[in-house]
């Protein structure tokens, strides 16, 4: 009896199961989102424009590293809208993440 339930289950299991592990494995949208918020805070955690390049550049040379790391591949790129402000400090960002499993862009301005 035991063995007739077992063939007739397997014939009877769903066509096909889904692996949603494949979404948890692919961390390129959460490390881009990342990056994104953070370029921003480092714009607005910035004390004057003599600083903001400093610290963008500072920034895009550790998250590229970062990326590098992990067999991905970072287009990092930034405008100080001139003539800058130390109240506004209007940065333009243009942020683009390849992989293997996926390639994701943006660009936005981040402002103090």
């Amino acid at each position: 009896m035991v063995a007739i339930m077992f063939i007739v289950s397997s014939f009877i299991q769903p066509s096909g199961v889904f692996d949603t592990s494949s979404a948890v494995l692919m961390d390129e949208v959460y490390t881009f989102n990342n990056i994104k918020e953070k370029a921003v805070s480092v714009v607005k955690l910035s004390d004057s424009c003599a600083d903001l390049d400093g610290n963008i550049d500072e920034y895009k040379q550790f998250v590229q590293t970062f990326v590098g790391q992990r067999n991905a591949r970072l287009v990092f790129n930034y405008t100080i809208s001139q003539p800058c402000s130390n109240l506004v400090m209007a940065t333009d960002f243009y942020i683009k993440l390849t992989s293997p499993r996926a390639s994701i862009d943006a660009r936005f301005r981040a402002t103090k």
